[in-house]
């Protein structure tokens, strides 16, 4: 049970500060600094996985192009789940995200830009985290390690009424899979036994 920080992570002097400082108490688990293979933290809670990117508002904003093929291949790696975690605030004007750099108001990148990344990425896989400043990122951190768990055992609150209703529920397959599946398969059953990747690694165990 430990949430790993890479040891490439800029910020490491100030997340130990907060950890002896203002994040103390029986919830909060090990911290482990290691290099990691990918993102800049490794959350284990007794086998429940999922690895997390952090980046600034201001870094997203001048490296989201940069960002797309690392997390594409953060999710090819042998985790639970992958996230991506934008900490900052910012504000919309003129159709671009400002926010603050160095003590002065700079313009980022346009705003329907950041929200069509952010839309495709959850589409595919990624989820997504907010945070104001760097202390909530490790709190957040801590309750989502603490919560993992509990989404393996998920009370459905909703019940599927169709064949494409279950399959869109699977990791990685949305209305497009779904499509290519009926003109694929002449059942769903038989797009069912033909699964392959997250999809199929989920139905191999309850």
């Amino acid at each position: 049970m430990t949430i790993q920080v890479d040891t490439r992570e800029h910020l490491i002097p100030q997340i130990k500060d907060h950890l002896v400082t203002s994040i103390i108490g029986p919830e909060v688990p090990e911290f482990i600094f290691k290099c990691l293979p990918l993102a800049d933290y490794l959350l284990d809670n007794d086998g429940h996985t999922i690895l997390i990117e952090r980046k600034s508002v201001s870094d997203f904003s001048s490296s989201f192009r940069e960002l797309k093929g690392r997390l594409a291949k953060m999710r090819l790696l042998d985790y639970d789940r992958t996230g991506l975690l934008l900490e900052g605030t910012y504000s919309v004007a003129q159709g671009y995200i400002w926010f603050y750099r160095s003590g002065e108001l700079v313009p980022g990148i346009k705003y329907s830009t950041m929200c069509n990344f952010l839309t495709h990425q959850q589409e595919l896989g990624t989820r997504m985290y907010w945070t104001l400043s760097l202390e909530e990122t490790i709190w957040k951190l801590i309750h989502i390690h603490n919560y993992l768990p509990k989404l393996d055992e998920p009370a459905p609150v909703l019940k599927c009424g169709s064949a494409t209703e279950l399959f869109v529920q699977l990791p990685g397959i949305g209305p497009k899979s779904v499509k290519k599946l009926k003109d694929t398969y002449i059942t769903p059953y038989d797009a069912l036994l033909n699964l392959s990747g997250k999809s199929k690694k989920v139905l191999e165990k309850w």
